[in-house]
């Protein structure tokens, strides 16, 4: 219940946020469909803003024509890419790691849903990529061409489902996951719904700042894991090829605010929350609960690397990185930011090996980093600058 009100809460504090803050430029529209999209627009828009009458006026340069930057980030398996998304925007921009080149725009249309980046999932061969429209579906891509393979549509009309869809994940035998709703496995030869698995609405709870809300898929594909506190926080796992539940884990703490799962490479189960401005690590399976450091907030930004080999928390522009398997800290990271906003957080996320992390969000470029030395090794959207018009 209490997650519940928070998930009402958070969504309120959202769209008051959205309301207060200068409406992004609508998304251009790609005459040519997919593909790489000319400066044009971006032109217009400047002109267009020129022409205002003056007055005082900062202006964020981010590589976004949205006050917010890039706020949900996605390597691709293969390290060669990195997807990018933003607040109350269903274009979905995709990046060349090497290069810092952007290669094309995926763009649904609409707007999703006020607080909420579309979320994104590379296929485990990285030739797929899914991405939530703002009308509870998912769309499917081929990533080479920018083709639209499918859109998998989930019911219209129902009041959770004006959230959106809050994770998406590729499974095995070429089906995919959604959670609106409710979950459900897809079938990508076909495009059809396979199995809908009813779930709890708390589940929901983390999707607003930047994470899973507490949801994971193992890295074969075959379970998925996803977190409820009610009537006590655990963490149900379900057998996708049966859609029956095949066990629950207990978590031994009664408040947890942010959380986030892992399944390791040996069949592990992970968690990690915060309790009480406090960072915790849960060896579910081994029954086994650690304290990693004080945090600087209830609800901070907390991501595992996708073997949970390694702990990311960040608070305040500020990336502190742990190895799991020793609790050894790692170099930590600052992503910089003109300081505009205090206290606000980087989103992040991990290549797949583990080996690169990359950050971004507002007040801050899309940047990819050097774990182990927390070196900058790539600007995506160029530098930060501000500019005044008076």
């Amino acid at each position: 219940m209490r997650n519940t009100v928070f998930l009402i809460a958070i969504m309120s504090c959202a769209i008051v946020a959205v309301a207060q803050n200068p409406a992004p430029s609508p998304t251009p529209v790609d005459q040519r469909g997919l593909g790489i999209q000319s400066n044009t627009s971006a032109s217009t828009a400047q002109a267009g803003q020129q022409s205002r009458e003056a007055k005082p006026e900062l202006v964020l340069q981010t590589g976004y024509n949205n006050f917010f930057g890039a706020t949900r980030l996605v390597f691709s398996p293969d390290g060669r890419l990195l997807a990018t998304a933003t607040f109350r925007s269903n274009t979905v921009k995709l990046w060349e790691t090497a290069t810092g080149r952007k290669l094309r725009d995926l763009s649904s249309g609409g707007q999703n849903a006020p607080g909420l980046a579309p979320f994104v999932a590379f296929s485990r061969d990285s030739r797929l990529i899914a991405t939530a429209t703002a009308d509870n579906s998912v769309k499917v891509w081929d990533v080479i061409s920018g083709r639209e393979l499918h859109t998998l549509a989930g019911p219209q009309g129902v009041v959770v489902a004006s959230v959106g869809v809050y994770f998406i994940g590729f499974a095995a035998n070429n089906q995919l996951v959604t959670v609106s709703d409710a979950a459900r496995v897809w079938d990508l030869t076909t495009g059809r719904e396979l199995r809908t698995l009813q779930i709890d609405a708390i589940a929901a709870v983390g999707s607003f700042n930047g994470t899973d809300g507490g949801m994971v898929l193992s890295a074969d594909g075959t379970q998925f894991g996803l977190f409820s506190d009610e009537p006590e926080p655990h963490v149900k796992v379900i057998d996708l090829a049966s859609g029956r539940e095949s066990r629950r884990l207990k978590l031994p703490d009664d408040r947890i605010d942010s959380v986030q799962l892992a399944f390791t490479l040996d069949g592990r189960l992970l968690a990690a929350g915060t309790v009480e401005r406090r960072l915790k690590l849960w060896d579910l399976t081994a029954k086994k609960d650690q304290e990693l450091a004080r945090t600087a907030k209830d609800f901070s930004q907390i991501k595992f690397s996708r073997d949970g080999h390694l702990l990311a928390l960040s608070e305040n522009y500020n990336v502190r990185v742990w190895d799991v398997q020793t609790m050894r800290e790692l170099a930590s990271l600052k992503a910089p930011n003109t300081g505009l906003s205090a206290h606000g957080d980087a989103y992040i996320n991990f290549s797949e090996d583990g080996k690169r992390l990359a950050s971004g969000g507002f007040d801050t470029d899309t940047l990819i980093w050097e774990v182990e030395t927390g070196k900058q090794v790539s600007n995506l959207t160029g530098r930060t600058n501000m500019a005044f018009n008076v």
